[in-house]
């Protein structure tokens, strides 16, 4: 049911082709570059972000649109802001086990019992959980554990250190073996960076910079910010545009915790797409390669997700790409291998993913531009208890929309937070981070007994229900 994968994504967290003999020069139209930088700027203003910076690149070009600044009254963005790149974290552990496998030091069929402390024991149903499973998300361990409250909501994985980690595993009963489902984990991955430091006996930070960071020249990535790159760091800004705290992850590092820059992520890229023959090289090529089928049709290397982008022309186009998201960020990194074509956007505040897809595939290959945002308006009282309640599709999934002191919430998925849902109109709702419509089938200023659900061409139905 795409919706419900649509909204849980929103809340989160074969090889690359060979490089191109004569590498494109993507120098973008001056008309759709400034489109693009319009739209952003029109983002920024309407506070859908507090910043955004984007680059479409090849080997040799790069096209970059900045909107927004570090913040209120700071410095412009610009290649060397630094934003906080979430889940995209995920793509450099996988490179680091990719690294530790061709260094002989792990293997992927290891065991993840070998590298926890020996009164950690984790629970084995079928088999036991190897590293290749926590990096390809078949590991069968949850999205998120169930942990203590947070110290700080705005900073909720702050205070989970390693013994809150190693409390929540021994206490984890799996409902599956291993392989026998896709579920997107962050604590899986997570324990993945944590078992490699382990082994390698340092921190997750030092393990990346010694093994990825440095030899790649990453200058301005990391966690601990050194202060030149901390007067840079851009504040988070939420969904709903209000301010929000930056998110650390001390036992989860490697699930989240990496800050960034355009600048730098462009290195990142460029490497993975054209992998030389030294260490970093050979590793990055490693870790882009497909590891697993999954059986619901995932494609997955470690951590990158290979698929196809069908575009308005009918034209299938493979790419590799990966999301990232915070409280107060959303990030986005997609190549199409064997053309040295890639995009990267950073963002703080909503996704601005189809700004690099249409950076990507709209100058390439004659897409359509995106839009700007839509305007929410305010709506009465009676309006928003008009639109409350439980709605159910012909499948059975059932969404529920909820009016709180924040607005209206909407949500799918069982334990899922909710997101916002705003009006554009008394007629039309919309949920700004997964770009899906509502539409209420009953007549105006009445109940709503029935919605029309728009997302990606689609249209799905749904009934009010009794609670």
């Amino acid at each position: 049911m795409r919706v419900a994968t649509a909204l849980a994504i929103a809340v989160g967290f074969a090889a690359c082709g060979a490089a191109s003999q004569t590498p494109s020069v993507l120098a973008a139209p001056a008309a759709e570059e400034a489109d693009l930088r319009a739209i952003a700027q029109a983002r920024v203003a309407v506070q859908r972000n507090r910043a955004v910076a984007l680059s479409l690149f090849d080997a040799v070009s790069a096209t970059d649109v900045y909107a927004g600044s570090v913040s209120p009254g700071g410095a412009a963005v610009d290649e060397h802001a630094v934003f906080e790149i979430g889940s995209l974290t995920k793509t450099l552990t996988g490179a680091l086990l990719a690294d530790m496998v061709l260094n002989g030091e792990v293997s992927y069929d290891e065991p993840v019992q070998k590298f926890l402390p020996a009164d950690v024991h984790l629970q084995v149903r079928g088999r036991p959980i190897t590293l290749l499973d926590l990096a390809t998300h078949r590991s069968g361990l949850p999205r998120l554990g169930q942990f203590g409250p947070a110290a700080d909501p705005e900073n909720p994985f702050g205070s989970i250190d390693a013994a809150e980690l190693y409390a929540f595993l021994r206490q984890f009963r799996p409902e599956r073996a291993p392989e026998a489902q896709f579920e997107y984990s962050n604590t899986g991955v997570g324990l993945l960076g944590h078992v490699l430091a382990r082994r390698a006996g340092q921190s997750y930070e030092a393990l990346l910079r010694e093994r990825l960071l440095t030899p790649l020249g990453m200058n301005e990535t990391g966690i601990a910010l050194r202060p030149e790159l901390e007067a840079r760091l851009v504040d988070g800004w939420t969904d709903v545009g209000y301010p929000t705290a930056h998110w650390t992850l001390p036992a989860l590092a490697g699930a989240g915790a990496i800050r960034s820059t355009l600048h730098d992520m462009r290195i990142y890229l460029r490497a993975l797409m054209h992998p030389d023959a030294s260490r970093v090289g050979r590793a990055l090529r490693e870790a882009a390669a497909v590891k697993w089928h999954g059986p619901s049709g995932e494609t997955v290397a470690l951590a990158w997700f290979h698929g196809v982008t069908k575009t308005a022309k009918g034209q299938e186009v493979p790419r590799i790409l990966h999301f990232g998201a915070t409280a107060g960020f959303k990030s986005y990194a997609i190549w199409v291998p064997g053309t040295g074509r890639a995009a990267v956007v950073l963002a703080s505040g909503q996704s601005a993913h189809d700004l690099a897809d249409y950076a990507l595939f709209g100058l390439a290959l004659g897409e359509s531009t995106p839009r700007t945002p839509r305007i929410a308006i305010e709506l009465t009282g009676e309006q928003r208890q008009a639109v409350v309640g439980h709605f159910r599709n012909p499948e059975g999934q059932v969404i529920e929309i909820a009016s709180t002191a924040h607005g209206l919430m909407v949500s799918t998925t069982p334990g899922e937070p909710a997101l916002p849902l705003f009006a554009e109109s008394p007629r039309r709702f919309f949920v700004k981070m997964a770009d899906i419509v509502l539409e209420p089938v009953s007549p105006p200023d009445q109940l709503v007994t029935e919605w029309r659900l728009l997302q990606d061409g689609t249209v799905e139905t749904f009934t009010r229900v009794a609670q």
